[in-house]
Parts: structure tokens; C-alpha cells; sequence
């Protein structure tokens, strides 16, 4: 799946999208897979922390920008942790602060257990909800969101297909 801007010339978009899914296939056994925004997984592990995190933001739609750019570094982070970075597991404690700062606690205290559990457990799929967060809030106009929640009804009919199979 690729978001890209609509002038972008559709034969440099089919190019691009065929070196990423022979990249990307590779890190993948089965076709069973999903890619976005340079990650990986399957599908079945994507649709099952996408609908947790869906029901934990409910209500968090317009979240600042800036705290979900900060959720995407805290995926980076704990990626880097599994591969060794010590450094980055001040992820974490980052996490806190974001919330105890920015955020009421005592209301919000269950989505930053749901985000440090996900973050830790399986941070590719939650950086990859991030997107989900910015197209449900203000920070696109109507007619991208219009062209987006078509391409993502087109996503799900295609796999609705192939789980039939």
C-alpha cells in the first residue's frame, strides 16, 4: 500500500512498489503479509493489534501531532532495543513522561498500558496504526480522506477475498 502525492507519475509509483515488495517479501515467508511505511508483518497480527488500538484511541482522534510523531520514535526505539540498543530503552520512560505531561492520567492511564505494552510487544504494527491516527483526524483535507477511506475499503474487500480462499 502507498500514500503518495497525486501529481507523482504513476510508472516511477509501479517501479518503486514492485523493489519494495521484492524487498520487502523477502523478510516474509507466504504471501500472507502486509507492508507500510517500510514495515513488514502479517496480516493476521496487523488486524489483531489494529482493532486494540482502535478501541484504545477511540476518542484520541485529534491527538497533537506532535505526541503521535513521538509515539513513532517510541516504535523506532523498542526496535532498536531488540536489536540490541541499550540506549533506546529510554522509550519507556519517555512514554511516561509524554503522558504524566501532556495528558490527564487518571483518564488516560489505560492507553499508555496499551501503548507500552504494543510499543514493547510489537512495534511495527503500532507504528503502523499511527497512520490510521492521521487520517482520522483534522490534519488532512476532505477529499484525501474521501480518497484514502476508498482505497482502505478496496484494501479490505481484496482481503476479505483472498481470507475466503
Amino acid at each position: 500500500m502507498a500514500v503518495i502525492k497525486p501529481t507523482y507519475p504513476i510508472a516511477h509509483l509501479a517501479r518503486k512498489a514492485e523493489e519494495l515488495l521484492d524487498d520487502n517479501a523477502k523478510n516474509m515467508t507466504g504471501k500472507d503479509a502486509i507492508s507500510l511505511f517500510g514495515e513488514t508483518v502479517k496480516w493476521n497480527s496487523y488486524l489483531d493489534k489494529f482493532s486494540i488500538l482502535e478501541k484504545a484511541f477511540r476518542g484520541y482522534e485529534n491527538m497533537a501531532t506532535s505526541t503521535l510523531y513521538r509515539l513513532l520514535d517510541f516504535c523506532n526505539m523498542s526496535k532498536r532495543v531488540k536489536q540490541g540498543d541499550i540506549e533506546a530503552t529510554i522509550w519507556k520512560s519517555k512514554l511516561n513522561y509524554l503522558f504524566y505531561r501532556n495528558m490527564n492520567i487518571d483518564k488516560d492511564e489505560e492507553l499508555m498500558k496499551i501503548l507500552s505494552e504494543n510499543i514493547e510487544k510489537y512495534p511495527k504494527e503500532t507504528k503502523m496504526f499511527r497512520l490510521n491516527l492521521f487520517i482520522k483526524g483534522e490534519r488532512c483535507d476532505e477529499t484525501r480522506k474521501k480518497r484514502i477511506t476508498k482505497y482502505k475499503f478496496e484494501f479490505y474487500q481484496r482481503k476479505e477475498k483472498m481470507v475466503k480462499r
